[in-house]
């Protein structure tokens, strides 16, 4: 894989490991821009998977700076066994 032609809102990483590490792959883009295709994946995946339909508001639910923002959120989908119950989404931990 290679880069022919990096995108104007291409940014140089702020983290020396970036291109080893792996651990934020998203840093060779302005935090605004990361979060607008972010927003784009999680819309897609509602649509896609969850067969939600769009549109509907997908916002970020932290204001953070462009390094050291990592959340691990988990949760925990749960259902009745009858039929009629919807799944539930249930928060485990986080840190």
């Amino acid at each position: 894989v290679r880069l022919v032609t990096p995108s104007p809102a291409r940014v140089t990483p702020q983290c020396q490991h970036f291109e080893t590490c792996g651990g934020c792959q998203w840093q060779m883009l302005p935090l605004a821009v990361q979060r607008f295709w972010k927003q784009r994946i999680v819309a897609e995946a509602f649509q896609r998977i969850g067969k939600l339909p769009a549109p509907y508001p997908i916002e970020p639910v932290l204001e953070t700076a462009a390094l050291h923002y990592r959340r691990k959120i988990r949760y925990q989908v749960s259902c009745e066994k009858s039929h009629h119950q919807p799944l539930r989404l249930e928060l485990v931990g986080y840190n």
